[in-house]
């Protein structure tokens, strides 16, 4: 008769046990059927639950620094891609290599005063540049002045230059990093050290349709700027004349 009360018994132990769960907070201490047990901690859960609670309060920190941006949706998407950026900064433009920029690197630029039109950034591209031509230079005999004192003649030449010869310099492409200045209302950009030939002249300012690299950046920051770190200044982004023309490439 024991023995059957006892059965009874050890299977309403069985479906207590069955049902027992287990819960934790984000310390780790855990309690089961609501009963905390302070000997229970679980470590994964608790590092589970602070990060849920640091990724609440980092998009509430975005939301603010995004409330005035004019692309709030961009502006989101920017910030909370920052902890990739410190792990692999390099974006490459798709399917165009050697095009890339570095993330970090996008900063607003500082131009005349204000923040809000310019961006400075790091990026990699693919630059050709044309040859020169070779070319003679036939010189000067210069003056030739002559003074007869007496039955002696003296004589001495002045401005004398010996014909030379220039050779050509071939052509190549720059395959390099660049800083960028980007014209984000312009859409132009200038980067520093680009040869537009082989005798050292430089390209200055172009449409950001003449580079990939720069065309990405624009896209996808100008619309964000206002939301981006801000670089030191610079005193001029002032197109200088004479410097190389895109169209005549």
């Amino acid at each position: 008769m024991q023995r059957l009360l006892l059965v009874p018994a050890l299977l309403t132990l069985f479906i207590a046990s069955a049902k027992a769960e287990s819960t934790c907070n984000k310390y780790g201490v855990c309690k089961t059927n609501d009963t905390y047990d302070p000997d229970l901690y679980n470590e994964d859960e608790a590092k589970k639950q602070l990060e849920l609670q640091e990724s609440s309060s980092e998009q509430q920190g975005n939301h603010e620094k995004c409330i005035d941006a004019a692309d709030y949706k961009g502006c989101m998407e920017f910030h909370s891609q920052s902890r990739e950026e410190e792990s692999s900064p390099i974006v490459p433009v798709s399917g165009l290599d050697p095009h890339s920029y570095e993330k970090t690197s996008v900063m607003q630029l500082k131009i005349r005063g204000e923040y809000g039109r310019y961006l400075t950034f790091i990026g990699r591209t693919s630059n050709t540049y044309s040859g020169t031509s070779g070319h003679y230079n036939p010189g000067s005999p210069g003056t030739l002045r002559c003074n007869t004192y007496g039955g002696y003649t003296s004589c001495t030449r002045s401005g004398y230059i010996a014909p030379s010869y220039t050779p050509g310099r071939a052509g190549g492409i720059q395959h390099r990093r660049y800083r960028y200045q980007l014209d984000c209302i312009d859409r132009t950009f200038n980067r520093e050290g680009d040869l537009a030939t082989a005798g050292g002249m430089r390209r200055g300012w172009m449409s950001v349709n003449d580079d990939p690299t720069a065309f990405a950046v624009e896209q996808n920051y100008c619309p964000i700027i206002d939301a981006l770190p801000r670089a030191i200044e610079k005193k001029s982004t002032k197109k200088k004349r004479g410097q190389f023309d895109p169209s005549n490439r």
